[in-house]
């Protein structure tokens, strides 16, 4: 799962509006700092905080990107299916 998140990344960005409870989700699991979090919700627009997410992502490794791959089927369940 977390080499496909970045295979779909690009529809990600556009489809994912529930950013800061997928971020909140990932910081609760400890996958992501504050500081992380933080950074993700203070972008304005669901298209920004994605893309911060990404980059978040990418300084991490696989586990962070299962991770948010977990938590958008808890979050995005409608869009996960469309995955």
């Amino acid at each position: 799962h977390a080499a496909y998140v970045h295979v779909v990344r690009k529809k990600l960005i556009h489809s994912v509006r529930q950013v800061e409870p997928v971020a909140n989700r990932m910081l609760t699991q400890g996958l992501i700092t504050d500081d992380e979090y933080f950074q993700v919700c203070e972008k304005d627009g669901s298209k920004a905080r994605m893309r911060c997410m990404f980059k978040v992502l990418d300084e991490h490794g696989m586990i962070q990107s299962d991770g948010f791959y977990n938590a958008l089927f808890h979050c995005e369940p409608l869009l996960y299916r469309e995955l």
